[in-house]
């Protein structure tokens, strides 16, 4: 059950560090006008949703596996 539980963090990581890489490339021209811009948007919600199921999978699972 544990190991369920770090594959799936592990997902949840390795697809929020995707996405925070793809933040980095374009960070220099983040500015109001980048919420416009869907495409940055998408990659913006996806790296918060990512680290919002991160946190959640911890708190609900790991640490009481633990």
């Amino acid at each position: 059950m544990i190991e369920e539980t770090f594959q799936t963090l592990r997902l949840h990581t390795d697809r929020a560090n995707q996405a925070y890489n793809e933040v980095i490339l374009f960070s220099d021209s983040l500015d109001i006008q980048a919420l416009d811009d869907f495409d940055k948007v998408k990659v913006i919600d996806s790296f918060i949703f990512r680290f919002i199921k991160i946190q959640d999978l911890m708190g609900n699972k790991l640490f009481r596996e633990i």
